[in-house]
C-alpha cells in the first residue's frame, strides 16, 4: 500500500483508515492493528506540526505499508526540514511520540536529513503481543 497525502490534521483521519484496511487485508488482528493505527497517527501528526515551514506550500506526506511473514512494515515520510538539534519546544513532543513509536513497534529506525526530509520506518508484529 503507498498513499501520498498533503501534510495537513484532516487528512490523518483518512491515513488511518486506510492503514487499517491495508492492515486488515494482511491478516492482522485487531489489538495489533489498533497499535499500527497509533503509531501511523503519531509519526503523520510530527509530519504534520514539525517537518515543514509553516509558510511551505508543498507539503508531502507519504505512507508505505508491506507485509513481511509475522508483521507489517510501516513507512511514514515527509520532504521537510529534517529533525535538527536546535533549541525551541517542538523537538521534546517529537520525542514523545517517538517513546509511544517505541512502545508499539517491534523495531522502528528514524532517518533524517537537513533540509531533506525524515522517514520513520517501523515493523509491527501481526499479533499484539
Amino acid at each position: 500500500m503507498f498513499i501520498s497525502v498533503a501534510a495537513e490534521r484532516e487528512n490523518i483521519g483518512a491515513v488511518r483508515a486506510a492503514v487499517d484496511r491495508a492492515a486488515r487485508g494482511f491478516g492482522m488482528r485487531e489489538p495489533a492493528r489498533d497499535d499500527l493505527k497509533t503509531l501511523v497517527s503519531e509519526a503523520c501528526a510530527n509530519v504534520v506540526l514539525h517537518a515543514y515551514a509553516d509558510d511551505a506550500v508543498d507539503r508531502p506526506l507519504e505512507i508505505e505499508m508491506t507485509r513481511q511473514p509475522k508483521a507489517v512494515e510501516v513507512v511514514v515520510r515527509d520532504r521537510g526540514q529534517g529533525v535538527s538539534a536546535r533549541p525551541d519546544p517542538k523537538p521534546a513532543s517529537l520525542r514523545l511520540g517517538l517513546l509511544l513509536v517505541g512502545a508499539m513497534a517491534s523495531s522502528f529506525q528514524l532517518r533524517s536529513a537537513r533540509g531533506a526530509g525524515t522517514e520513520l520506518r517501523a515493523t509491527v508484529a501481526l499479533e499484539a503481543a
